[in-house]
């Protein structure tokens, strides 16, 4: 029996949850890798880093969203753990 709107509703707001948990642990790295770039003297933004997770979130499995809405999701993401590294 397909599920109603109310339990599709219900497992976005759970889905939701868990993106925010992992974006904020995404985020936290990220604050790290800033103090730790800052540290050692090295750049604060590394385009082939930045390349190569485009690059590799493009190869994972990814039903259900296209490469070009997955690519600007990850640039938008990349945007701002760079904008925390810079902090």
């Amino acid at each position: 029996m397909p599920l109603t709107l109310d339990e599709l509703r219900s497992r976005i707001s759970t889905l939701d949850w868990q993106i925010v948990q992992l974006l904020s642990e995404r985020m936290k790295l990220a604050r790290q890798i800033g103090h730790y770039k800052k540290e050692n003297r090295l750049p604060l933004v590394d385009e082939q880093r930045e390349k190569d997770v485009i690059h590799n979130i493009c190869l994972l499995p990814h039903e259900g969203i296209d490469n070009k809405d997955l690519i600007r999701l990850y640039e938008e993401i990349i945007r701002i753990s760079r904008n925390i590294q810079m902090e």
